[in-house]
Order: C-alpha cells, then structure tokens, then sequence
C-alpha cells in the first residue's frame, strides 16, 4: 500500500518471515532490473556505434530517467547496498519502506555522491522540518523504479527495431 503497509492474505505482513521474503523480493527486482540495464546497454555498445543516433537516443533516454527520477536511481544504488550485505528494506511495526538515516548511516558501505548529498538533503529535511523519520514508501518507490524500467526496455527496443529488422531482412536474403 502507499502507507507502507505490506498485506499478506488480507492482514498486514508482519511475520519474521514477511519481512525477509520481503526483502528477497526487492533484492531480486531491483538485481534483475540492473542486470537488464546492462544487458541493453551491452547490446547497445557492440551493435552500434557511438555515433549512431539510435544509440544516442537510447543513451539519452536512460541517462534523462536516471537523472530525473530519485526512486530509480536510489534503487539501482540499493542494489549495491544489498550486494553489500545490508537489507534494502526497513520495517516499523505495519511500515515497510527504505529508512533513509538508516540507509545514509549504515557503517561499512560508502555511497556515491549524488545519492550521497540528495540522502543528506531529505534527511536534513525531513527532520528540520517536519520533525519526523526520514523515509521512502516502499510501494510507491517500487512503483516508480519498475514504470521507469519499463520505459528504458520500451525505449531500447525503439531503438534497435529498425537495425534489427534489416539483420532479419539481410538473414533471410
């Protein structure tokens, strides 16, 4: 829910067990989504020049989303976090979502420094202003990241449509 409540047959997922299927859950998202992206951009790299404006466009697109969009950003940095060891997901009683102190404070792993400062800025935030526990909905963070990644696989088949119908085109001949 965008409450950050997680529901499991009707009740709220509050189990032990919840919370670390949970956590799977967006570990394999969030893995499967970065392996995607790599993958895309690896086809892209050794099928298209750098000059190819189908490769400019796809490269355009994913770098705009990536600037423009926190969630997918912070994410596929979360991404590096789990691979570190560290849970990517917080729990507080009936609250799932990412704790942004914690994710900012976690001893042993060093973040990059744009997520780094915009971490520090909505913490400092967060607390100055309204007083409260700096944190991200873990519905509508997964909601944004995956409508994100959707595009970006869109915009790369956009991409490669016209080179790869003529490879089909060219096989076939």
């Amino acid at each position: 829910m965008s409450d950050g409540k997680v529901l499991k047959n009707g009740e709220p997922a509050i189990s032990e067990d919840d919370f670390i299927a949970i956590n799977a859950m967006v570990n394999n998202l969030i893995s499967a989504g970065r392996t995607l992206v790599e993958s895309m951009e690896c086809y892209i790299s050794e099928r298209h020049s750098e000059d190819d404006s189908d490769c400019k466009a796809y490269m355009d697109f994913y770098h705009i989303t990536y600037d423009s969009s926190f969630p997918y950003r912070f994410l596929m940095r979360m991404r590096d976090y789990s691979q570190h060891g560290h849970l990517p997901v917080n729990r507080n009683e009936v609250w799932y979502g990412f704790d942004l102190y914690q994710v900012l404070n976690k001893p042993h792993f060093k973040h990059n420094g744009l997520i780094k400062q915009q971490l520090e800025n909505a913490v400092k935030e967060v607390l100055e202003v309204y007083g409260d526990i700096p944190r991200l909905s873990l519905a509508m963070t997964l909601a944004e990241f995956t409508a994100n990644l959707l595009a970006i696989y869109h915009q790369f088949w956009v991409s490669v449509e016209p080179k790869l119908l003529d490879s089909e085109k060219s096989l076939k001949s």
